[in-house]
């Protein structure tokens, strides 16, 4: 699983400074609770 919660990068034609951000999906967090809910 690889997710990036943000990225933040240069444009190379406007040079203006972009940043994108994603939630965490859904399934991902599923899996997250699943394996702390196995650690216990």
């Amino acid at each position: 699983m690889l997710h990036a919660k943000e990225i933040e990068f240069t444009h190379p034609t406007t040079k203006k400074k972009l940043k994108i951000e994603a939630p965490l999906p859904k399934y991902f967090q599923e899996v997250i609770d699943k394996l702390d809910k196995e650690m216990v």
